[in-house]
């Protein structure tokens, strides 16, 4: 999922922002740089690596795990009043294009319903 906005208290200069939420894979995909520690990191093998086997250890768990990432997009290529044609099977704005770059910004794992030990536990539990 994609959403396009415009950062509070700019002008028509200042870069719209496009937010990505997605599956791990595929928006790390897009990214080329990570928020690490405070700073805009270049996402190496070894960073990629990390952040898949903090997925997976999510996933071993059992929640379902989301990414997200962010992107600026300049406004001369996206003035006031640009239309995004979110329907074209060819975009006319970067999902996977290589002059933009996404910053990736977090892996989040969600628990999903109830596990039954919780269930069970707030059917016994005495009053």
């Amino acid at each position: 999922m994609m959403a396009v906005h415009e950062q509070e208290g700019g002008d028509d200069a200042t870069p719209l922002v496009m937010l990505v939420k997605g599956a791990p894979e595929r928006v790390l995909a897009m990214c080329e740089t990570a928020f690490l520690d405070g700073e805009e990191r270049k996402l190496t093998e070894e960073l990629r690596q990390q952040m898949q086997n903090t997925n997976d250890s999510l996933a071993r768990r059992g929640e379902r795990v989301l990414a997200f990432a962010h992107m600026k997009l300049p406004r001369d290529k996206y003035p006031a009043g640009f239309e995004f044609d979110v329907e074209s099977e060819d975009p006319n704005f970067p999902v996977q294009n290589p002059s933009f770059s996404s910053l990736f910004l977090s892996l989040v794992g969600l628990v999903c319903g109830f596990k039954p030990l919780l269930v069970r536990f707030r059917l016994t539990r005495p009053s």
